[in-house]
């Protein structure tokens, strides 16, 4: 049984986390309350022009559930093709993704002492070795509405210069990626790295990082990293998901690697059609069409 309820639903989200909770940043979404045999879930859809997401991040749903879900909004949303969801848990054929996350303990200090002696004793190394000879270590967490824009100044010249990214507006990049908390790092005078989270649920995020590769011989981004870590646990979150990607970071401190899995229900098959070729003419044709037009 698949019904649209009220947002009284909400608070049973779970997990209750920023990108299970479309309610918090728009208002093109509705509660779902999705039932079959022993599974129950709160969810919520948010509606496109074309197309609908769930937000089922982590979520445990049957792939029979998950297209119950996604005939009823079929059925109700006449102008939506195609259905896409992220990080779910479900027994389908779908893309299959990582999914990393931490589960915290009660204090800052049994967290610490999930990393071996010998890292620690190598972070702590490098931290006393900065402020020998850059200056003091200083961290400084800011507010989404607070933040200088000398912050997001600097990420954009870190950005293009390891990743090649072009520039982007820090209000409209907070808005985007909902980021709530911007944490920095300072070595001396100098910025060094920089950490961005979203913290608005139960469940805290760990959006994008960045730092100063001339500072790399001191490990900033693990130095900034491990503190924001520590301070979620200060201000008593009791997990954090990190998402996907093979990087080494994600799996210190005891984080919990999952397999997952991202995906798309089309409507019929004339929708999966028009989704392969608008795809495909964006991924290789849009840029050779705009080449085209510039020499003409």
């Amino acid at each position: 049984m698949i019904q649209i309820v009220d947002n009284n639903y909400i608070s049973k989200i779970n997990p209750n986390f920023i990108y299970n909770r479309f309610d918090l940043f728009c208002d093109n979404f509705v509660v779902l309350k999705a039932e079959r045999d022993q599974e129950k879930h709160i969810l919520e859809a948010r509606i496109y022009d074309r197309y609908a997401e769930l937000g089922i991040w982590k979520m445990q749903i049957s792939n029979t559930l998950l297209k119950e879900i996604s005939y009823y909004l079929f059925q109700n949303y006449s102008n939506i093709g195609y259905i896409k969801f992220f990080f779910c848990n479900t027994d389908g054929k779908y893309k299959e993704v990582q999914h990393f996350s931490i589960g915290f303990p009660n204090t800052k200090e049994l967290f610490l002492q999930r990393r071996s002696s010998k890292s620690r004793h190598r972070l702590n190394k490098q931290r006393h070795q900065a402020e020998r000879e850059i200056g003091p270590i200083s961290f400084h967490e800011y507010k989404r509405e607070d933040c200088p824009e000398g912050i997001i100044k600097k990420y954009n010249i870190w950005k293009e210069r390891t990743h090649h990214i072009g520039k982007i507006e820090a209000e409209s990049y907070f808005q985007r990626y909902h980021v709530s908390n911007i944490y920095v790092l300072y070595f001396g005078n100098n910025l060094a790295a920089m950490m961005f989270s979203c913290e608005q649920c139960p469940i805290a995020y760990l959006e994008n990082f960045s730092f100063d590769i001339q500072y790399s011989r001191y490990s900033p981004g693990q130095q900034i990293y491990e503190y924001v870590l520590t301070r979620l646990i200060e201000k008593q979150f009791k997990s954090v998901f990190l998402a996907g990607g093979n990087y080494d970071y994600k799996r210190y401190y005891g984080s919990i690697e999952e397999k997952l899995y991202d995906g798309l229900i089309f409507r019929n098959t004339f929708h999966r059609i028009k989704y392969n070729l608008v795809t495909y003419y964006n991924m290789h044709l849009y840029w050779k069409v705009n080449k085209i037009k510039s020499n003409l």
